[in-house]
């Protein structure tokens, strides 16, 4: 299983902004920072994310060139059992491919073993050359996390009609409740 890197923002001069609104549309305001915030670093992911350049050979199970690049995606998770979270990296069809290049891994011919008692999985082929890591996940996490920080903030900012240097509204930011003036 991939690692995880979690980041924490400290939202609580927003948080009576947001217990304000009804649940549904403190909610929305939620996941939409969190989906802009995960854009910003999920381009810099895809930037990053190394492509296969060989030539795949038809017996290959590897994966096609260009499918690491395609299968990152952001999803936001908003639930009552945890707090809401964005997760952004290859998805099932990728993962274990950008773990292995993430942290480097041995090249083996022939195979590997699965040991179904410690999940755990035994070389019974040759190893034929050791492939460093290439942490293209770190990097883009690194590259963008203050851009991606100011997209949600701008973003939660902007859904609560609130400046976003002034969260508390004393710079007389828009007020939600009026459409028409």
């Amino acid at each position: 299983m991939p690692d995880e890197v979690k980041l924490t923002i400290d939202t609580r001069e927003w948080e009576d902004l947001l217990k304000a609104l009804p649940k549904r549309v403190a909610k929305r305001a939620v996941r939409n920072a969190l989906q802009a915030g995960g854009e910003v670093i999920e381009e810099a992911m895809v930037a990053e994310a190394p492509e296969r350049t060989d030539t795949p050979t038809p017996e290959s199970d590897a994966l096609a060139p260009g499918i690491l690049k395609d299968d990152i995606s952001t999803q936001v998770q908003i639930g009552t059992k945890y707090a809401p979270r964005v997760k952004i990296g290859p998805t099932s069809i990728a993962a274990y491919v950008g773990w292995w290049i993430e942290n480097g891994f041995d090249h083996v011919e022939g195979g590997r073993k699965l040991d179904p008692r410690r999940y755990t999985q035994e070389k019974v082929g040759t190893v034929t050359k050791h492939i460093d890591a290439n942490p293209f996940m770190a990097r883009a996490f690194d590259s963008s996390i203050e851009r991606a920080t100011e997209a949600m903030l701008e973003n939660l900012a902007a859904s609560l009609g609130q400046d976003i240097n002034d969260p508390a509204g004393d710079s007389g930011g828009e007020d939600l409740g009026s459409e028409a003036d």
